[in-house]
């Protein structure tokens, strides 16, 4: 159980026995539900999706499952992995603030009018994957965490640490699951986010509602 559904479920434990005015419960009543809600929405599903959003999604079926986001960008950036033609790669950013949620979409076969969920990244501490709250734990205790989940492959992958000993600026690392292709990133100690994807082939990602051909994008 992470912290602020715990607070909101004392709260309303505290308000049942020392309120009797209704207004007041029924406040606390619906802070616990709102943190019920949103801990729902937030449940990760490695290679899968989050919450009712599934990667491959298109932006019209998240934007009716979650809402108008809080912000959108569109990002137009030379394909990295395309060394002749140099292919601009076209993606498009959600931010949802509410939820600490940025959902990145691609073309699906290079439809740019077919736009698919193919990344998120969050950071909100009721973030959940296989019943583990990790936003927030410290570096030590998210390894000790994740050994009692199917998790069982993370690895330090990047750790910035090293170039510079005992500077806070470079206080950071990332730990990697490439079975269940999750990100856990780590700064000053304090896992601050994750990052998760589909399973990848090549030239596409396969998802859980479709598969997301890049066409020769990537």
């Amino acid at each position: 159980m992470n912290h602020i559904f715990q607070g909101a479920l004392w709260g309303l434990i505290e308000a049942l026995v020392t309120e009797r005015n209704l207004a007041v419960l029924d406040c606390k009543l619906e802070g616990l539900m709102e943190c019920t809600a949103i801990a729902s929405l937030l449940k990760l599903r490695p290679l899968k999706g989050i919450g009712a959003v599934y990667f491959g999604t298109p932006t019209l079926s998240v934007e009716q499952i979650l809402g108008k986001p809080s912000g959108s960008t569109l990002c137009v950036q030379e394909d990295p992995t395309d060394f002749e033609s140099k292919t601009l790669e076209h993606s498009r950013k959600w931010v949802y603030d509410e939820l600490c949620l940025e959902l990145s979409f691609l073309p699906h076969d290079d439809n740019a009018f077919d736009l698919r969920l193919r990344s998120l990244e969050v950071s909100h501490p009721s973030t959940s994957v296989f019943g583990c709250y990790f936003i927030g734990l410290e570096e030590g205790a998210l390894v000790s965490e994740l050994q009692g989940t199917p998790i069982q492959d993370l690895e330090l992958k990047s750790d910035i640490r090293t170039l510079a000993p005992g500077d806070p600026e470079f206080d950071m690392c990332e730990y990697f699951s490439d079975a269940h292709q999750l990100s856990f990133w780590v700064e000053r100690g304090i896992v601050t986010n994750v990052t998760a994807w589909p399973t990848w082939k090549p030239n596409r990602w396969i998802t859980e509602k479709s598969t997301i051909y890049l066409g020769t994008t990537l």
